[in-house]
């Protein structure tokens, strides 16, 4: 089973969550109109966990090419391991 815990933004609650130890994955959102936003750029980026990048998005099948290429700079996927988008 992988765990994943999502939402994360607060630098304390990271290294929490990171030391706990039995977390796989962290998510960390990237939609503006969430509450969980990060802000866009993460204060403190977990080592011992796989980090996932989570952006929602109105868009067609058309578009997701594009939406690819523009999410990683948006979001700085290099510190992610997995992009994740949910489309509406």
């Amino acid at each position: 089973m992988i765990i994943k815990v999502c939402g994360m933004r607060d630098e304390e609650n990271i290294r929490k969550v990171e030391q706990l130890g039995g977390v796989d994955w962290m998510g960390f959102i990237f939609y503006r109109k969430s509450l969980r936003y990060t802000g866009g750029k993460l204060a403190y980026i977990p080592e011992k966990v796989k980090r996932v990048g989570i952006l929602w998005m109105r868009i067609s099948i058309l578009f997701l090419h594009w939406l690819i290429i523009t999410a990683c700079r948006f979001c700085n996927c290099t510190e992610m391991n997995l992009l994740h988008i949910a489309m509406r």
